[in-house]
């Protein structure tokens, strides 16, 4: 008796956790479906897409949305997770962090990214200026979302320059600075091409612009930290110190 309570037990213990993995596995897969109408929605109303237009798009209501979304921050953030994990993937067969120099390695990120800007223009405009409204909390819940992506980047790049000396905080610093510099001239690329479409500025010059932005950035942060960059050497060999 004693030992058919415990398989029971067990059994009971087993149908619980496949029940827990299927609603995560569906919770999952339901997100991504409201991230990729909002992308849809984007594309096609423009950064002022509303919640009710991702929902319409979504063929679903706001009650369903909130079932899988703490609130509207959080769809924001996931959208900005699509767009990070997309720039990953492409980069993941296109740079390789030991043998590229660090000007490669930038000039390949900023490749990838402004081909993802240039197929959904929208979206970019939507993380940048059309933010859902949000409350003082809210913004400052996005905004750590920010901060924690430049830590990982921050960190990535102390792994790869196998520098265990470096401030923590001067890289995070260099990064955020990074990310400012770059959110800002694509905002501008953006707006400059829709007011010139007869002579826009092509994906090329604007990554070679972008990637001259971002060297001079770290450059010159490093540097006046006691820090000297080679750009054209791999990055584990691309600084030395004062």
């Amino acid at each position: 008796m004693i030992d058919k309570r415990r398989d029971e037990s067990k059994s009971a213990a087993g149908d619980s956790d496949a029940r827990t993995e299927r609603w995560r596995e569906h919770r999952v897969a339901v997100r991504a479906e409201f991230v990729d109408a909002a992308y849809r929605a984007l594309d096609k109303i423009g950064a002022d897409a509303t919640l009710h237009d991702i929902c319409d798009e979504a063929g679903a209501k706001k009650p369903k949305l909130y079932r899988f979304f703490e609130d509207k921050v959080d769809l924001y953030n996931a959208i900005g997770d699509r767009v990070v994990q997309t720039l990953w993937g492409r980069l993941t067969g296109r740079v390789d962090l030991v043998q590229d120099s660090a000007r490669e390695l930038i000039h390949g990120c900023a490749s990838e990214y402004s081909a993802i800007v240039t197929e959904h223009p929208n979206v970019f405009r939507f993380m940048v200026q059309g933010h859902f409204a949000q409350s003082p909390e809210q913004a400052e819940r996005s905004r750590e979302v920010g901060r924690n992506y430049a830590a990982l980047v921050a960190g990535m790049a102390a792994s790869a320059l196998d520098k265990r000396d470096i401030d923590p905080r001067l890289a995070e610093f260099t990064v955020i600075a990074i990310f400012g510099a770059v959110a800002t001239s694509t905002d501008w690329w953006l707006a400059i091409n829709d007011a010139t479409p007869e002579n826009p500025i092509s994906n090329d010059l604007f990554v070679n612009q972008l990637t001259a932005i971002i060297v001079g950035i770290a450059e010159s942060t490093l540097s006046g930290n006691g820090i000297t960059v080679d750009i054209d050497q791999p990055l584990h060999g691309a600084i030395s110190f004062a």
